[in-house]
């Protein structure tokens, strides 16, 4: 049975779908504030990087006031770097807060626009992050069915290989990117075990 509410399947999936294809299973994403494992990795060092940026913003904006202080004119060329210096630092600061709190905000609003669908053809990853995204990977193409189990019986199903993308993507902005696979799902083991008997199927027709 789904996971989703009927209407909203139907509302999601309905103009996307074949006239003859079944959907055997819809849901989402868990939602709400996430704490991966690597972030206990991750956290001191965005926290470092953070700090750092806003230290060198600040001593940069302190050493040329206190220079300026002291020279009664100030020559044009003085300013310029002062300005430059001081703008340089402030994307550093912005990046530091996204890596501080803007991933986490921007990881929940990703999870709360995804939807999937396991028909009796494919597998359908719908996003609404910007504008409607849909992707589709079909059964009988699929080479990679990776399953990760947490404890709560929840968990991510794997069905795309990690390619340079999504590597360049999370190296960037340290969120995992919406395709490619089912991403903490409920009830993980039995949406595994319908998409490889599904697979099989696919395969034994074709």
């Amino acid at each position: 049975m789904p996971q989703m509410p009927k209407e909203m399947v139907n509302r999601i999936f309905g103009p996307e779908l074949e006239p003859d294809e079944q959907i055997l299973w819809a849901g989402r994403p868990d939602q709400g504030f996430v704490f991966n494992k690597y972030e206990f990795l991750l956290v001191p060092l965005t926290i470092m990087w953070c700090s750092f940026a806003f230290f060198w913003e600040w001593s940069v904006i302190s050493i040329f006031s206190s220079v300026g202080q002291e020279m009664e004119n100030v020559p044009p060329p003085f300013e310029v770097m002062d300005i430059m210096f001081s703008v340089a630092g402030l994307p550093f600061c912005l990046y530091g807060l996204y890596l501080v709190f803007g991933r986490f905000i921007l990881d929940i609003i990703r999870r709360r626009m995804l939807y999937y669908a396991v028909t009796d053809n494919r597998v359908i990853i719908i996003s609404n992050m910007l504008g409607r995204s849909v992707n589709s990977h079909f059964l009988d193409s699929l080479t990679t069915v990776k399953l990760t189990v947490r404890t709560d019986n929840t968990g991510t199903i794997r069905i795309k290989d990690f390619d340079i993308i999504f590597v360049l993507f999370f190296l960037v902005f340290f969120i995992q990117m919406s395709h490619g696979q089912l991403e903490r799902i409920d009830n993980v083991r039995q949406v595994y075990s319908l998409l490889n008997r599904e697979r099989k199927g696919s395969f034994s027709f074709g």
